[in-house]
């Protein structure tokens, strides 16, 4: 007799591990496996609601009005992204329900990673005062690349004292196409250990002030012109253990980061050039600052180094374990 395919039942100590084969579930599809059992509903509904990612005002207002219903659900939550923009075909969402909607997502107490974009890039400060629990908050995004294509005003970040003491463990600060204001009488925060800035513009201050112990930092901007002296005073200042400096437009040369006045950096284990130009005097001098440097990638068409730079400079007694 031929086996009935409906009297086998799924064992449900399997439903992790169907989860973990997929690392990019669509929320959708979480939705509607969330549908199918109780059993599928409790392991699902923690990916679901792990994370979200909310781009209009109207999810905003959905997912504050659920988590005002259901308070387990908070509990689910470590991080949120919220970019949301009026739509074009109109949101009726009103003012004072757009701003409860955030104070209830923003004020969730478990938010280790926060993510702001869309219209809430555009002072952006306003928005991270509405944090209710910010010492627990580890990563922070400021993410102004929806402004840029005309949806808003220019993305902007004034950060100032408040900001500082407010978000005391963040770890890891990272900004996108914004304006930069930095209070120059502003303490420093030793916290952070990971800056990125991409397409940054600094309209004010230092980033000296802004984070000097950072170990790890990604700099993306269209002219280096703006970040050659920001970036060595923070390498003349502090021990950095990775650099990563892009530069998409204009001229650049490594030379003003590295030459016969830098100071030794011992801790520095990886450098990264792309859009900077490099040369064998630039070379040399990397090898003399950085004599425990475990990483060089240079990417660009304006090296001036041939095989034999190249070979001189690995051969060095200060380039044992090094990877170019």
């Amino acid at each position: 007799m031929t086996p009935n395919p409906l009297s086998y039942r799924f064992v449900d100590d399997l439903i992790p591990l169907v989860l973990d084969s997929n690392l990019h579930w669509w929320p959708q599809d979480l939705a509607n496996l969330c549908r199918v059992s109780l059993a599928w509903l409790s392991f699902t509904r923690k990916r679901l609601y792990r994370h979200p990612r909310l781009t209009t005002y109207h999810t905003c207002s959905l997912l504050a009005r659920t988590l005002h219903e259901t308070q387990y659900l908070c509990s689910l939550i470590v991080g949120i992204i919220l970019q949301p923009i009026s739509s074009e075909y109109g949101d009726f969402t009103s003012r004072g329900t757009r701003l409860a909607s955030l104070r209830t997502l923003l004020g969730v107490h478990g938010l280790q990673s926060i993510t702001l974009g869309g219209e809430l890039a555009n002072g952006a400060g306003r928005f991270l005062h509405m944090v209710g629990n910010p010492s627990m908050v580890r990563e922070l995004h400021v993410d102004g690349s929806l402004t840029i294509h005309g949806v808003t005003s220019k993305a902007s970040l004034e950060w100032d004292e408040s900001i500082i003491l407010k978000f005391s463990s963040l770890h890891t600060l990272h900004l996108s196409n914004l304006d930069l204001d930095i209070d120059p009488g502003a303490p420093p925060a030793p916290m952070i250990h990971t800056l990125v800035l991409d397409n940054v513009d600094i309209i004010f201050g230092d980033l000296f002030s802004m984070a000097n112990k950072a170990r790890h930092i990604h700099v993306t901007t269209e002219n280096g012109t703006e970040y050659e002296r920001q970036l060595k005073i923070i390498l003349d200042s502090w021990p950095v253990k990775y650099l990563k400096y892009e530069v998409r437009h204009g001229c650049c040369h490594a030379g003003s980061l590295f030459n016969q006045d830098s100071k030794p950096l011992p801790l520095l284990r990886s450098l990264h050039f792309d859009g900077v130009s490099v040369d064998r005097e630039t070379l040399v001098w990397i090898r003399e600052v950085c004599d425990r440097l475990e990483e060089l990638v240079v990417t660009d068409n304006r090296v001036f180094l041939n095989a034999e730079d190249w070979a001189t400079f690995m051969a060095s007694e200060s380039s044992g374990g090094l990877k170019v």
